[in-house]
Order: C-alpha cells, then structure tokens, then sequence
C-alpha cells in the first residue's frame, strides 16, 4: 500500500509499506476518497502537537476488507464512512456520547493513529456508518465536514425565517450554509475574500462580501438589518469583531474558527449590553449519523462543493494548492476513482 507519511513539520514522503491488519474490534477499510482539509495542512505545518511521523487525513470513505473480530464479520465489503472519534468508551464523556471530552481522548488522522491519506485505514467498527447506494464516495468524505455545519447550527439554535451572517467562505462556512438553507435560514450573507468560494456561496443562496471591499456592517444592514445569528468560522480576531457589529440585540454569536491559539479579545459591553449570547462550537461529536440520512434522503448534499480533485502520488500540488487556496479552490478530495 501506499500512504502519505508526515516525518517532521513540513517533511511529507510518499511511503510504500504493508496493508495493515486490525484488531480486534476495528476494520481495515479500502479508501475510496478523501477530503484534504486545512486542519490536515495545519498537521503538516506542525501547527498542532501531533506525534511525528504521522498520516492524515479525517474526511474518508470506502469499503471494508477486513475486521479483527468474527463477530463484526457483517461489515466485510460494506462500504462506508466513519468518526474519527477514539475513546476509553468507559468513561462518563464516552457513556453520554461526548467522546471529545474523554481523558483519552484521540483521533484518527492526528498522530498516534494513521488517517485516511493512504490506500488502507484502520478505525473503530464503533464509527462506522453504512452508506446506501446513492450515497457516493465522494459524499461520504464530504459528510464529516457537512456534520460540522449540522453541528454548528445546532448550537446556533437556528429557526425558520432566522437572519444568519456566515463570517468565513471556507468549508466550515459553506458547509454551515448548505445547511441553514435547508433549514429555513431565510437571507444569509457569507464573508470571505476567495473568489471561488464567494461565487459558490452565491449559487448556494446566500449574499456574498468580500470583505477586502469594506463597510461589511452596512451590507448586512441594508440586506436583512442586524442578524439573529452569526456563525464565526475564521477564528480570527477581525472575523469575531465583525461577528459582534452585526449581531442583533439578543441575538447569538456562534464561535466556530480555531484560532490555533492566537489571542482573541471581545469587549465585554459589546456583549453585555444587548445581550448578545456567545458560544462555542468547537467539538460537537455524533453528528455524522444524522447527516448521511439528510443526505440519503435528499435534503443535504454537498458535493457541489468540490472543485480539484487528485491522486495520492499528486500530495504536493495538492497541500500546495491548500497553502495558496489558490487556482480557484473550493474543496478538494485525494480520490481513489476515476476522474
């Protein structure tokens, strides 16, 4: 098999090894596409402290080859997406379905357990999702990315004929967009700067701003006035300014960017005085299930999304085009298929 092995930040190899076995209790799965995220380039870069050398990737599908257990023997050449989410599955966090919160706490793609940039993958049987026949590979990568947006808006609280302003036109932002459309969300603006992505917001419903061009406040006033929600998918310390000027009294603000530590101050009276409710939405797990019956069903599908598509043994273009977001970047997938 072959595998996009991480030695150190930013020394990337293509590696030719063996198939892996799994124990008991996971599966090896085939992989058939994978998304390429900018949390995998942040791995690469060593912006997070992952346990060199490592594979990523954590958007994935595929078909099952082999279990380590007789007894998960049904899963032999189902195909598939799964969570990447692995705990103790004993602790009160794991029990309630709070994996995130387990003491721990690991996820496939982020160190110690290899993730799906390779032929072969090795996961839990315990996140393993079944896909039916109209479900594509390509929308099974793309579920974990649209269970985020399912995720954030949960948090969002959002209702029909909500006003919602999308700070980021990144996946996180579209994808919050794919699903608050489907969800009644009745004028939404999306803020970013990549032309590409601004453009396909706009085919998606949403008013698109560049914010490169200014007075971002004063088109979302004179759209829909000052917004019930705000999802803040940047992380930046703009993104969450901006969010804050264009909220509604007792409106929310929903905080779902990583800031990768970078310092963020939010004045308190912008809060305060009108009420403003904040929260996060940074690790919501269990979402995958309910988004691939929206999907089944034909009330989610975010395959529209992806723009480029490559080979495993084309890694460097394709982490390179991520760094530069450049050559009219959408979404892009390492496929397995065809193309």
């Amino acid at each position: 098999m072959q595998a996009l092995i991480v030695e150190a930040a930013n020394a990337v190899a293509l590696w030719n090894g063996s198939v892996p076995d799994p124990n008991p209790g996971w599966a090896r799965v085939r992989v058939r596409a994978a998304g390429i995220c900018a949390t995998d380039l942040a791995v690469v870069q060593g912006e997070f402290s992952s346990a060199f050398p490592m594979t990523p990737g954590h958007e994935w599908a595929g078909v099952v080859e082999a279990v380590g257990d007789p007894a998960d023997a049904r899963w032999v050449g189902q195909r598939v997406a799964g969570e990447n989410d692995v705990g103790c599955l004993h602790c009160s966090a794991c029990r309630t379905g709070q994996w995130r919160f387990c003491a721990d706490y690991q996820q496939i793609g982020f160190g110690t357990y290899a993730g799906s940039y390779a032929d072969y993958l090795v996961v839990p049987v315990y996140g393993l999702h079944a896909l039916p026949d109209p479900v594509s590979f390509e929308q099974g990568a793309l579920l974990e990315p649209l269970a985020v947006g399912m995720a954030v808006l949960r948090r969002a609280h959002l209702h029909v004929g909500d006003t919602l302003t999308i700070i980021g036109d990144g996946p996180v932002g579209l994808n919050t967009l794919i699903v608050a459309r489907a969800a009644g969300a009745r004028r939404v603006i999306v803020v970013g700067e990549q032309e590409a992505r601004l453009a396909c917001a706009e085919k998606l419903g949403a008013l698109a701003c560049d914010h490169r061009q200014g007075a971002i406040p004063t088109a979302v006033f004179r759209h829909h006035g000052r917004s019930q929600i705000v999802v803040e998918a940047t992380g930046t310390a703009i993104g969450v300014q901006m969010a804050l000027s264009v909220v509604a009294p007792e409106g929310r603000v929903v905080l779902a960017g990583y800031a990768h530590g970078r310092p963020v101050t939010i004045p308190a009276d912008a809060v305060h005085l009108p009420n403003v409710q904040i929260v996060g939405a940074g690790n919501n797990p269990g979402w995958m299930g309910r988004t691939l019956a929206c999907v089944a069903d034909g009330v989610l599908a975010s395959t529209q999304l992806v723009s480029h598509r490559y080979r495993l043994d084309q890694y460097a273009e394709a982490l390179e085009q991520m760094r530069s977001r450049g050559n009219g970047l959408i979404k892009s997938l390492f496929t397995w298929e065809d193309f």
